[in-house]
Parts: C-alpha cells; structure tokens; sequence
C-alpha cells in the first residue's frame, strides 16, 4: 500500500511537471509573442499534438506494448526504436509543415520557414522524450521518469527567462517559432537524460517487429481525437478570427491543470489496467479505471472553485484578459474528455480498433457539428459545449458497447 502511495505520487509529480512544460511554454507564448504570432502557435501547437500520434502510436507505443506484457522489469533499445520511428516522424513533420497555411499571411517567409522547422524539431524530441518516460513508468522507475520531467522545465525556465524579463506589451515578439525551439531543446536534453538513468536495466530484445496494420490501428483513434482538435482551432479561427484563436488559448491555459491531473492520474492507473486486461480479469481493469474517475472528478470539482483567482493570476503572467467563467466551462469539458479517454486506451490494447476509432469520429462530429451551428451564437462558449457533447457522446457509445459485449460473452441457459 505504502509502495502505491509513493508510486501515484511519482506519478502523478511526473505528469504534472511534464503538462508544466507545455503549461508554462504557454504563459511565455501568451506574454511575448503578439496575437498574430499567438494565433500561429495554437494553431501549429494544435495540429503538432495531432501529428505526434503518428510516431507516438505507430512508431513507439507497439513496441511499449511488447514490453509492458513481459514478466521481468526491461527497458526499450532506444536508438533502435528512434530508428524504426524515423518514417513516421517524417509523416507527422509534413503534416505539421501544412498546418499552418491558413495562416501564412499573419507571418513573412522568413517567420514561416522557422516556424516550420521549430515544429518538426518539437514533434521529433517530444514524441521520443514522451516515449523514454512512459518506458520508465512501466518499468516502475516512477521517481525517474519525474526526474526527466523536472530537467524538462528547468531547462525551459532557464532558456526563456531571460526572454520574459525583457519583453512587454509594449515590445510582444513576431517569432511564433520560438516557444517550439525551446520545447524541442528542452525535450531533447530531459529526453537524453532519461535514456541515460535507465541503462541500469538490461535492454528488450535487439530489435521488435511491429507490423503496419497493428501499428495503423493503434494510432487512428488517438489521431482522430487529437486532429479533432486541430479542426476546432481551424473552424474558430476561420469564423471568428486570429485575434479570437489567439484569446482561447489563453482560455485553455487557465483549464489546462485539469487535463494534467488526467494525464498524471493515467500515468499510473492504466498500465496496471491493461495487464490485469491481458490476464483475463476485465472486470478488475474497469474497477482500476473507475477509481481513476472519481479522483478525477474529486480533482475537477475543487479546481472549478479555484478557476476564478487562478484566472485573475494568468492575467498578471500573460498581460491578457481572460475569462473565468469560460475557463470554468472548459474545465467541466476537459474532465468529460479525461474520464472518457481510459475506456479508449483499454480497447486498444484488446485490439477493439474499430470501436475506439468508431467512438472517437462520432465524438469529432458532434464537436465540429456543434461548433459550426453554434460559434456565430455563443462564441468561445461554443467550445466547452461542444468538447462536452462529444465526450458524452463517445460515453455513451463505449459503454452501450460494453453492455453488449458483456451480454455476448454470457453463457447460454
């Protein structure tokens, strides 16, 4: 008992610094980069997140999934999975590459060209840093996966600061390229830091076969999910406008803490899951899951309450205005989704692809549809509705599934 306790809190300290990573990228983006250059980076930061599950669940989580079902504690042969991962990181730096395009005329050539390349070095570093500390919590080295996330962000607080002190509203930078430089240079140097603290273990087998239809299936539902929310900030921008892409990211900072307490909270309840999954035992991984949940909405409720004076401090930081009671709104949405995505995880690692790729684009059509009816009415308040309704949505169809694959597995009277 005393073990897990120290485990979900390695856990839950290494997600929280690794979402503080991003998190605090974001309040530097807010603070020196003006709206124009702002719009730019959500807009690519968005479609980045999407193109990472390419090389993340095509590349890497395979090969995490051979490990996680042997018996003894091994670590990966990260050169040889880098290696294997190269093809699918080109594919998610093209993607990220034309992201950007609707945007193109907010930047000059120059802007667009550094913009472009600071992506493609985010997405390679991060997919791999990601991969070195997920292997490290499945090997159980918690408390170094932490490590990996705190060289993380004293890297990014050590390149940026000197940055933040000298700029102002006054003087806001027209470089949306330079948040992403510092996330790949942070991720590379933690990235390296981790493969090097887990060397004490003896490596997996030289090299592991992962063939394409499994590596194919494993990333659609992710991609959908995440490229959903490229589509929204695209739909946002369009209709609304630069200037209002650039006022929910500030919106999403303020909520963003909820989804780093899912993160950090998956961390550790799902691996157990997906093995008691693969041992026969369904039943103890939904209860695993389901205590996963409530922390969760114990977390969402008392972060709702403090929204309003966490608001009040993201204006000092960033010098923009943003509004509490849409941050609350976003915080009930990010929960939904959070609760929901464990379900997904779990009917991956049974094969359940179509399910979890089904679930997911019913989910993202409701979002988008909910969007396009409603953001001329409701603005940004359209977001957390929409977000919501998906979620729900995709709920309803994992557990209707659920139900009826429980009534076919019943024995005949």
């Amino acid at each position: 008992m005393r073990g897990a306790k120290r485990g979900i809190a390695a856990s839950l300290s290494d997600s929280v610094l690794s979402a503080a990573g991003t998190f605090s990228i974001g309040i530097v983006a807010l603070r020196v980069l003006d709206s124009n250059s702002v719009a730019l980076y959500a807009l690519t930061f968005s479609a980045g997140v999407a193109a990472m599950i390419v090389p993340q669940h095509m590349g890497y989580l395979p090969r995490r999934l051979a490990i996680n079902r042997q018996q003894q504690r091994i670590r990966p042969n990260y050169l040889l999975d880098l290696h294997g991962t190269l093809p699918y990181t080109g594919v998610a730096a093209c993607a990220v590459a034309l992201s950007s395009i609707p945007l193109w005329h907010l930047s000059d050539s120059t802007g667009l060209i550094l913009l472009i390349l600071g992506g493609i070095a985010w997405i390679t570093a991060s997919s791999f840093q990601d991969h070195v500390r997920t292997s490290l919590h499945i090997s159980a080295n918690h408390f170094t996966a932490s490590a990996v996330s705190l060289v993380q962000i004293l890297v990014i607080v050590a390149v940026c600061a000197p940055v933040v002190l000298n700029v102002d509203a006054s003087t806001r930078l027209t470089l949306p390229s330079f948040p992403f430089a510092v996330l790949a240079i942070a991720n590379f140097i933690s990235g390296l830091a981790g493969v090097l603290a887990h060397s004490r273990l003896r490596s997996a087998a030289p090299r592991q076969a992962v063939p394409f239809g499994v590596s194919l299936k494993t990333a659609v539902s992710g991609f959908l999910l995440q490229g959903g929310n490229y589509a929204s900030s695209l739909c946002i921008v369009t209709i609304l406008g630069s200037a209002t892409l650039a006022e929910l990211e500030s919106v999403r900072i303020s909520a963003q803490p909820v989804m780093i307490a899912g993160t950090a909270l998956a961390a550790f309840f799902v691996p157990p899951a997906i093995r008691m999954q693969q041992a026969g035992d369904r039943n103890g991984a939904l209860k695993q899951v389901a205590r996963m949940c409530v922390i969760l909405l114990v977390v969402g409720a008392v972060f709702t309450v403090i929204v309003p004076p966490f608001t009040i401090l993201i204006e000092f930081l960033t010098g923009r205005q943003t509004s509490a009671g849409l941050a609350m709104a976003l915080v009930a949405a990010f929960a939904l989704q959070a609760i929901i995505a464990p379900m997904n995880q779990l009917n991956i690692a049974n094969s359940q692809y179509a399910l979890a790729a089904l679930s997911t684009m019913a989910s993202i059509a409701l979002t988008l549809a909910t969007l396009l009816v409603t953001l001329h009415v409701l603005l940004l308040w359209a977001v957390p509705l929409a977000i919501a309704l998906g979620a729900i949505l995709r709920a309803v169809i994992l557990v209707i599934a659920e139900r009826v694959d429980r009534k076919r597995s019943r024995p005949s009277d």
